[in-house]
């Protein structure tokens, strides 16, 4: 696959070992996906819902992205994007009530915001959901130059798409925005 438009180089994406199967049958709907893009991510993921009826849901979804590096191609607001992802999420419920549980990691990430003058580093992010819908986060960023953000919350998924979270952040000196016009920490 090679993308372009998003900047000046194509993004070329060697896919391997790539399948997606989907069927409906008998108000059944079945997925599959199974994606290997080699120094971009895994991604294995299964969905099984009931369309009629109760209108049951069940799936898996585990993603594992070792370098962010390529997401840079992505967008030209943000440069020198590096760290890892992981996801490891199960669905269930219904189709009008969905049930994630999961954790999500975003480790050793590290940015620089060129337009607001600013670069970040030692980024840390985890996010868990539990069976009974609630959900934490916590997570850093270092700046660079200076300063340090810690961030915790906790909230809840269990009346989706109506969702909350309360969240928070305690740190010093951390720049939010430095150029020649303004300097915000």
């Amino acid at each position: 696959i090679i993308a372009h438009g998003w900047t000046d180089e194509p993004l070329n994406i060697d896919y391997r070992d790539t399948r997606i199967d989907l069927s409906l049958r008998d108000e059944q709907l079945n997925a599959q996906v199974s994606m290997l893009l080699p120094e971009y991510m895994a991604l294995e993921g299964t969905l099984r819902a009931n369309l009629e009826g109760a209108q049951s849901l069940a799936g898996e979804l585990h993603l594992d992205m070792p370098d962010l590096a390529w997401l840079n191609a992505l967008t030209s607001d943000i440069t020198d994007l590096s760290g890892q992802a992981y996801a490891d999420i199960t669905l269930s419920g219904t189709l009008t009530q969905p049930r994630p549980t999961g954790r999500i990691i975003v480790d050793n990430l590290a940015v620089n915001v060129p337009l607001a003058g600013v670069a970040y580093e030692r980024g840390r992010l985890f996010i868990d959901i539990d069976a009974e819908q609630q959900l934490t986060l916590e997570g850093q960023l270092a700046g660079v130059s200076a300063g340090e953000l810690k961030f915790a919350g906790s909230g809840t998924l269990a009346e989706l798409p109506n969702w909350r979270l309360q969240l928070q952040i305690d740190g010093e000196d951390l720049p939010l925005l430095r150029t020649n016009e303004l300097v915000v920490d």
